[in-house]
């Protein structure tokens, strides 16, 4: 089995974030209480349902901010600023840190009032009382952050939600496959005319190939950062509105929409990430061969080209030859190591 990249734990990091998401938000707390057609947990529950929403979701956005910026360096090729596995492990906790800051502000005593609730008084009144930045929305099942007050800590409260967890990761990953896009064009265009003009075919071949591979692997993760988007977009819109002064045209419908669109998100990242995952799919063909078909477009010579792969990339790695008499499909794993190492790394992923 190949061994794992930077690029998969953060896969794996944005994995998590989904999964919590939809265990704890969507099916506990926001599914029993739908059923019940009204909120059915303590007050409590509320801040809690609001802050871990927030968390989730700025996890697979920040995680797909970084998974966007290792693009952007692999199509660079700058060695030095690569993000290793060694800098993937350290960049998670950052990720969880950063996430778990904007939400948990009314915690720490911005934009939230903290009065003392009374024991035998379990009201919704009383929990807006409590913590009032985490309010019941929509339907009355889910509660997100006070779109409706106006005063000033409510504001720096949804400024910093809107602008520190949305706007700025977004516009990053916006930036950073914009430069992959421009980059691998012009990288592939100038190298391609310099082979031209030294006759080496055979190399203009691996350009093209790579250039093919790094753009797979950018239209991939730009595909599911553009879902994502449009499944948290609702709820950056309401923030939005409330920091602009035009809450009073919110709906029940136009606030209990962005909610369940921000939950679809967690359901279509496994199956997008999984499906165009190359690696992935040669593992869960190896174990489950009638999926042959259907994770290799239906050609089981795909998959046997894909297993002799695996067994001649590994045994290449162990050999001490120069691998020209591996055969053709072993000069081309050769011949890709002159584009540097990181390129072994994500030429495997997202490649169909």
């Amino acid at each position: 089995m190949p061994k794992r990249t930077s690029q998969d734990i953060l896969v794996i990091n944005l994995a998590v974030g989904d999964a919590l998401f939809s265990v704890i938000n969507g099916f506990m707390l926001k599914t029993l209480s739908g059923f019940a057609t009204h909120w059915v947990w303590v007050p409590f529950a509320c801040s809690f349902y609001g802050f871990t929403g927030g968390l989730f979701g700025f996890v697979s956005l920040a995680s797909m901010t970084f998974i966007a910026i290792e693009r952007y360096y692999g199509a660079l090729r700058m060695t030095p600023y690569l993000i290793t596995k060694k800098r993937a492990l350290w960049i998670i906790p950052c990720i969880w840190i950063w996430s778990a800051t904007w939400p948990s502000l009314p915690y720490f005593g911005i934009g939230g009032f903290f009065i003392r609730v009374r024991p035998t008084d379990r009201s919704i009144d009383s929990l807006e009382l409590f913590l009032r930045r985490w309010v019941l929305e929509g339907f009355q099942t889910s509660c997100t952050f006070d779109y409706i007050s106006r005063d000033t800590p409510n504001l720096v409260f949804t400024t910093c939600l809107f602008v520190l967890g949305f706007l700025i990761p977004v516009t990053a990953t916006l930036l950073a496959y914009s430069a992959v896009y421009w980059l691998l064009h012009r990288t592939s265009d100038e190298l391609r005319q310099v082979n031209r003009c030294e006759g080496d075919s055979k190399r203009l071949t691996y350009t093209r190939g790579y250039s093919i591979r790094q753009m797979r692997l950018a239209k991939a993760s730009f595909a599911a950062f553009i879902l994502f988007v449009a499944s948290w977009g609702p709820y950056a819109t309401v923030a939005f509105i409330s920091i602009m002064g035009f809450q009073n045209h919110l709906t029940t419908f136009s606030t209990e929409l962005p909610g369940l669109f921000a939950k679809t998100s967690a359901i279509y990242n496994p199956f997008l990430f999984a499906t165009k995952d190359r690696k992935f799919r040669r593992v869960v063909a190896l174990h489950f061969p009638l999926l042959q078909r259907y994770l290799f477009n239906g050609h089981n010579s795909s998959y046997r080209e894909n297993r002799t792969k695996i067994h001649f990339a590994t045994a290449s790695q162990s050999s001490t030859s120069t691998g020209k008499e591996a055969g053709t499909i072993g000069d081309d794993f050769v011949a890709l190591d002159r584009f540097g190492p990181h390129f072994n790394d994500v030429s495997n992923n997202f490649d169909s």
